[in-house]
């Protein structure tokens, strides 16, 4: 609503009449000093100042928010797996990761993570629908193909909840199953229905050559086939100043938000 009176009134006229003004005192003669009001001395905020603000203030929120509500099941699931998985790294010194081949693409979500999208767990799920356990051989530390089927030549991660390719509202459903949700290529079918290693669909009626995804990571909005699953030794990370031990836990900037999401 516009306020009357306030339409014409100038802030930078105003402020000219506060310019360093002189009166003298009619006791002893003393100056008096009017202060410069439109000489601001205070840092100047940069791009960066500005934008750890407003991170900053998203953060406070999600704490709120979080607090107050809780989390949906598909999420803390999520957060759980991401805590299982950085348990996991620091135990065996190898941190697995899911990596979007954009390396700008997460930038404004942490200092840190700039280009891992998800941690890997031992229960995480593997494009030939089997876990990284089945995949890992703990005696040499090596990523190997699956030990529960013959197609799979290698540990391609898979996203397997809502929160993970931002479908939230399907939680909102009365008749959504977490336990049947499974992400889907773009001919319409689930990945389980694609064979491993070509990926091609096995539907009979399907002429799919190739897993496309019909989602976007929920970090980087890119598609499943843009990231890559990646296993790097503690040095390696180091290397690449990526953050390792206690700093690789999710929300290691943020113990606020720790708190609230690993309760």
């Amino acid at each position: 609503m516009k306020m009357k009176g306030l339409s014409s009134y100038s802030v930078s006229n105003k402020r000219k009449d506060f310019q360093h003004q002189t009166s003298s005192s009619s006791l002893g003669n003393k100056k008096k000093i009017v202060h410069d009001h439109s000489v601001d001395d205070r840092p100047e905020k940069t791009e960066e100042t500005q934008i750890q603000s407003k991170c900053g203030d998203v953060i406070s929120y999600m704490v709120q928010t979080i607090d107050r509500n809780g989390l949906t099941k598909s999420s803390q699931d999520v957060m759980n797996e991401q805590l299982e998985a950085a348990h996991f790294s620091m135990e065996t010194g190898l941190y697995i990761v899911w990596r979007t081949r954009n390396k700008g693409a997460c930038g404004a979500y942490s200092q840190h993570s700039f280009r891992d999208c998800s941690r890997i767990a031992p229960s995480s799920i593997c494009f030939c629908g089997h876990p990284l356990k089945d995949h890992f051989k703990k005696n040499n530390g090596i990523i190997s193909g699956c030990s529960s089927c013959k197609g799979c030549k290698m540990f391609e991660y898979i996203p397997t909840r809502p929160a993970e390719t931002g479908e939230f509202w399907l939680e909102h459903r009365t008749d959504f199953n977490p336990q049947k949700y499974e992400v889907k290529c773009k001919c319409k079918h689930s990945f389980r229905y694609h064979k491993c290693p070509s990926k091609r669909c096995t539907v009979p009626s399907c002429k799919c050559q190739s897993f496309t995804s019909s989602f976007l990571c929920v970090v980087c909005n890119e598609h499943w086939e843009e990231h890559d699953t990646i296993a790097e030794t503690r040095e390696e990370r180091i290397q690449q100043k990526l953050p390792v031990d206690d700093d690789y836990i999710l929300f290691s900037e943020s113990p606020s938000l720790q708190r609230v999401v690993f309760r």
